[in-house]
Parts: structure tokens; C-alpha cells; sequence
């Protein structure tokens, strides 16, 4: 059992050290231009855009190219649905993450919240990943974001 711990706790490193290693490519002086322009088109908070780049960085570590590991949160969605409009820099972005060529680009799933307890379920694990590999996400947004019913009186 100690050996398995292990083994999941060296897993879990790897994946928070790729996503990590993910993050600091999108840095590059050739993105900014159109990380800038993305950021002011969707009037995105720098918190906001820098949680885009962290769940990027994330799906990417994961290899979750066809949206079946995680869900960003709406904030993030936003800003997602944005760049993949502008496909030359998401395609762009995508290559300086390193999503293999025969992938191009990360996918997205518009059918992925037809089921919100599963969309939920990617939403809290792609949480529990960013803090492993992040620390606490700057907003705490990243959590399961199902309309919540209203207080009991």
C-alpha cells in the first residue's frame, strides 16, 4: 500500500511539474500579442486570464486534448471559447504547449454540459489538479459551478 502512495504522489508531482513547465511556455514574447489582444477582447480579469492559462497548462499535462479529464470553470470558459474563435493564435498556442502535431489543438466539447454532474465531476478534478500544481487558484472559482438552490428560509 505505502509503494502505491508512492507511486501516486510521484504521479501526481510529474503532473503538477509538467503543468508548471506548460504555464511558463505560454511566456514567450511571440504569444503576447495575441494573449494580450485575447485578454482585452474578453474584458477578462488578469485573475481570470491567468486561470486560462493555468487550466491550458493543465490539460495539456493531463493530455486531455478531447475534453473528456476536465472542465474549466465559466470564467475560464469564456475566455476558451474566445481563442478557439481565433484560430491561428490557438493553434498557435496550442504548438507552444506542446499538444503533439498529430493532435494540433486542444479540443473542446460544446456537448460537455449536457451532463453537469459530469461536467462537475471534471470541474473538481481539474480543481484538485491546479492546486496540486498551482496552490489555491487566485478567485477559488474553479469549483463545481451547478446553479445551487436557494437557502431554506
Amino acid at each position: 500500500r505505502a509503494r502505491s502512495r508512492g507511486c501516486s504522489v510521484m504521479m501526481a508531482q510529474h503532473i503538477a511539474d509538467a503543468a508548471r513547465a506548460a504555464r511558463d511556455k505560454l511566456r514567450t514574447d511571440a504569444l503576447a500579442p495575441s494573449f494580450e489582444w485575447l485578454q482585452q477582447s474578453t474584458g477578462a480579469s488578469p485573475t481570470d486570464f491567468e486561470d486560462y492559462a493555468r487550466w491550458l497548462s493543465l490539460k495539456v499535462a493531463l493530455k486531455d486534448f478531447h475534453a473528456t479529464l476536465l472542465s474549466p470553470p465559466r470564467s475560464v470558459d469564456h475566455i476558451w471559447h474566445a481563442h478557439l474563435l481565433d484560430t491561428y493564435a490557438y493553434e498557435e498556442a496550442c504548438a507552444a504547449l506542446g499538444v503533439p502535431r498529430d493532435v494540433r489543438i486542444i479540443h473542446h466539447d460544446p456537448r460537455g454540459g449536457n451532463d453537469p454532474i459530469s461536467r462537475a465531476a471534471r470541474q473538481q478534478r481539474a480543481l484538485a489538479h491546479c492546486k496540486q500544481a498551482f496552490g489555491e487558484p487566485p478567485l477559488g472559482n474553479w469549483g463545481d459551478d451547478r446553479p445551487k438552490a436557494p437557502a431554506a428560509p
